[in-house]
């Protein structure tokens, strides 16, 4: 498991993944940093905090403002990767915690 790895996750709401947001060196942690991933098409987006990727021809939601802890043990099935778009969360996460 990497920052910014993809797992598919069992989800009635309707996310179709989650994506890693903790650093590499917390990863021994029980529980991990993660933010769900929606498609595009599935509501309510904050342009400035819920930035979109491109997954496997989907084009998806990174929904920070709905970021959770999960035990480690339930992220199994990793999916992918959405590395490439990692400045733009990073810059996401920074507008949401920093407030600019």
């Amino acid at each position: 498991m990497k920052p910014f790895d993809a797992f598919e996750i069992d989800d009635p709401g309707g996310a179709v993944g989650v994506v890693v947001l903790q650093g590499a060196y917390y990863l021994d942690l029980p529980t991990v940093l993660v933010a769900p991933l929606y498609r595009l098409d599935s509501g309510l987006k904050y342009d400035i905090i819920n930035p979109e990727v491109s997954f496997y021809g989907d084009r998806l939601i990174v929904k920070l403002d709905r970021m959770a802890a999960l035990p480690a043990d339930t992220l199994v099935r990793r999916i992918g990767s959405i590395l490439a778009y990692a400045d733009e969360i990073k810059n996401a996460l920074d507008r949401l915690i920093g407030g600019y």
